[in-house]
């Protein structure tokens, strides 16, 4: 019985110490504020541990450190003033628009004509 506990303990305790800090500064940082096994979990399930991931509470992706692009144009929804409509990077995430609010999708997609 000794030799199974044993095993047991040696397995968890290797499982525990097998999981790569990626960012050293992030995880202390979160420690002081969470427990190692929230720092060390992917409370979301997006495949980004908590202590790394910007936007916790909501499933996101790797290439945006955890955080959600709902429209789809590349951008962080944090960091996209018009997250529903796609825009580019230039215009803060919005699509151009003209003076009566037409939307401008050639330049948008910064086709030259």
């Amino acid at each position: 019985m000794k030799i199974k506990a044993s095993a047991v303990l040696f397995f968890v305790i290797s499982c525990f110490h097998a999981q790569e800090i990626a960012d050293r500064d992030a995880f202390e940082k979160c420690i002081k504020e969470n427990s190692r096994r929230t720092c060390m979990s992917d409370k979301d399930k997006d495949g980004v541990l908590f202590y790394l991931d910007e936007c916790s509470n909501v499933q996101g992706l790797a290439e945006f450190k955890g955080c959600p692009d709902s429209d789809g144009d590349g951008i962080p929804d944090k960091d996209d003033f018009c997250f529903e409509v796609p825009g580019p990077m230039e215009n803060k995430g919005c699509p151009w628009t003209d003076a009566d609010g037409a939307v401008f999708w050639i330049k948008m997609m910064h086709v030259q004509l």
